[in-house]
């Protein structure tokens, strides 16, 4: 299930789903790592929710 913003750490600044189907929270904008379907971030990182599938490259999402 897609988490909900309400949910976020204070930090959390962006939302993405992994190849695998796994939800993090990041603090700095993370850029899609093509070959292997999932997300790059510098800042900090945080599983939110995991087993939901969707395309990681659609996934992208900034605090409302």
């Amino acid at each position: 299930m897609k988490p909900n913003w309400n949910d976020a750490p204070e930090w959390a600044n962006h939302l993405t789903m992994e190849g695998c189907g796994d939800w993090y929270w990041h603090e700095l904008e993370p850029t899609l790592n093509e070959y292997v379907d999932e997300w790059d971030s510098k800042g900090k990182l945080a599983l939110a929710d995991a087993n939901v599938y969707y395309c990681a490259s659609e996934t992208l999402e900034s605090r409302p």
